[in-house]
């Protein structure tokens, strides 16, 4: 079983630790009811996928504390 998420816009700093954490939550339940039913499944890969990522000016010491 593997997850692709595509979102058309995110905010780097606030948007995308909570979205990744719901879509690998929405992705782990899907897996456990599909393995009750098909005990063969196996997990997958889990594609994170955006067209606009920001990252808003007030947010740049923040960004530069994770990326540098």
């Amino acid at each position: 079983l593997c997850l692709a998420a595509y979102l058309r816009s995110n905010d780097l700093i606030y948007g995308t630790p909570y979205n990744v954490l719901y879509f690998l939550t929405i992705y782990s339940k899907m897996f456990k009811r599909l393995k009750a039913e098909i005990p063969d499944l196996e997990i997958g890969d889990y594609t994170h996928s955006v067209t606009s990522m920001r990252i808003y000016l007030h947010h740049e010491k923040i960004y530069n504390q994770i990326v540098f």
